[in-house]
């Protein structure tokens, strides 16, 4: 090989390790999500890869089956045009506790330092058992108070985990918290200035969690019991069908994916079925616009009164057509769904599988994670 073509492969080798993300992967409840982006020369953030596999055993299980995990991981590394073994991960779902820490300043301390002093009087002298990291919400000038967000993990979870993606030869550039994911993702498909005050809600099948945005900062993260299992149990029982059915029924008349193109307006299919669907879950989402009040006046006492201009929906809910009308009739905010977390990342060129056009809203989280390093306006 000629000194010209060693420094060309070399440079060229370069050069796609510098535009390439790292590869975002959540263990999530349900399934493995894993999502990696790519920025171009012209500055736009694009889909390399992405796929999502639901577990072979039951999370816990799994998780404590290094064998497993490796044979799952390297079969969907497989499945898409994956670059590289860098990951942005966080811990399974259990693992973590948010807890909002008041604290307030003494001319002889820094906010690290009474961070610590009040968290221990929340957790206990020692917390050398503990990783944690702090997330600044706001500071108050006037009285020297501020409020963090504290993210606490058992040593030895961490610890255990690492060793994990050690045996998938996965190297863990970053251990990243959820919310945080959520908030990137969202700045990341706003338009510059675009992103005020946000809320957002991540629904999951068992769970659904808020992330209230103001700007670039994360004020607040609760989790809710309320998911899209829910929703499913509540049609099987009033139509007496299994709530598998229940599930085959919303996939094929109340989903994005239901929408079929007549005369060149988009309707939907079956749209006796999909009102009778709609009548069915919205009591639920009564309830939920509860628990979104609830934490409207929560968000409001922490921060001097601000509240969401608008409401945003990722995950596996958004993609119901007509839930963000449902929830828009409820609460005197607007509200968005976003069905696809990948609508602002087009696929590269060179990268279009056969699947491409699939739309998985449960891939937020790993998203979020994908744009790690890429996305700088944090």
């Amino acid at each position: 090989m000629s000194v010209l073509s060693y420094l060309s492969n070399r440079f060229s080798k370069s050069t796609i390790e510098s535009t390439i993300g790292p590869i975002g992967l959540e263990f999530a409840r349900e399934a493995v999500h894993m999502v990696q982006l790519q920025k171009g020369e012209d500055g736009n953030i694009r889909l390399k890869a992405k796929t999502s596999e639901c577990y072979p055993l039951p999370l816990e299980d799994f998780l404590e089956s290094p064998g497993e995990m490796k044979k799952l991981v390297t079969k969907m590394l497989k499945k898409d045009h994956f670059y590289g073994n860098k990951v942005v991960s966080s811990l399974p779902p259990g693992c973590v506790r948010l807890l909002p820490i008041t604290y307030q300043k003494r001319q002889d301390q820094d906010d690290q330092e009474e961070l610590v002093s009040a968290l221990i009087s929340r957790l206990g002298d020692d917390l050398d058992e503990y990783v944690i990291d702090f997330l600044p919400v706001r500071r108050s000038a006037e009285n020297e108070s501020g409020l963090a967000i504290a993210a606490i993990a058992k040593r030895t979870d961490v610890t255990r985990y690492l060793d994990n993606f050690r045996h998938c030869k996965l190297d863990v550039s970053a251990l990243d918290i959820n919310p945080v994911a959520i908030k990137r993702l969202v700045c990341a498909m706003s338009m510059p200035g675009g992103v005020e005050n946000v809320l957002v809600i991540n629904f999951g099948r068992m769970k659904s969690y808020f992330t209230m945005l103001s700007g670039r900062r994360m004020i607040f993260d609760h989790e809710v019991g309320f998911g899209e299992n829910r929703l499913l149990e509540k049609i099987a029982s009033e139509l007496d069908i299994s709530v598998v059915e229940a599930s085959d029924l919303v996939r094929e008349y109340c989903t994005t994916s239901a929408r079929v193109e007549v005369g060149g307006e988009s309707i939907l299919n079956g749209e006796d079925v999909f009102h009778t669907i709609a009548e069915i879950i919205k009591p639920l989402f009564i309830e939920l616009a509860d628990e979104i009040t609830r934490a409207l006046i929560y968000i409001s006492s922490e921060t001097r009164g601000e509240s969401p201009d608008k409401i945003f929906l990722v995950g596996s809910i958004a993609r119901w057509t007509g839930v963000d009308s449902i929830i828009n009739s409820l609460v005197d905010i607007s509200v968005r769904a976003i069905p696809d977390p990948l609508q602002s990342f087009p696929r590269s060129s060179r990268d279009s599988p056969k699947y491409d056009n699939e739309v998985l809203p449960e891939i937020a989280v790993a998203t979020g994670f994908a744009l790690r390093g890429l996305y700088s306006d944090e």
